[in-house]
């Protein structure tokens, strides 16, 4: 019986160790991340882009797109309202 509490005791200091061990090891890693965090951000601001060149250029290119598609549409609309043809077979017919 005295083996038994013995075992019982032992692994119950051994998986308190280990789950404090994986909390302090956590704490640690936040700590990190939260400075790699902050760098990163000061990175950013500090980081010059060439999105201010591109968007200018986007924008043209984008804006021609839309209007040749704008025009696709517009030709089919008054293709559609158009009368049909009926072929001369259905003509002579009637």
């Amino acid at each position: 019986m005295k083996f038994k509490y013995f075992i019982v005791t032992i692994i119950s200091l051994l998986a308190m160790t280990v789950l404090t061990g994986f909390y302090i090891n956590q704490d640690g890693k936040a700590k990190v991340l939260q400075d790699d965090g902050k760098h990163s951000q000061e990175g950013l601001k500090n980081a010059e882009t060439g999105f201010d060149k591109e968007w200018p250029l986007f924008k043209s290119d984008a804006e021609l797109n839309i209007n040749d598609k704008e025009a696709g549409m517009l030709i089919l609309k008054l293709k559609s309202k158009q009368p049909a043809k009926t072929p001369k077979r259905n003509m002579k017919k009637k």
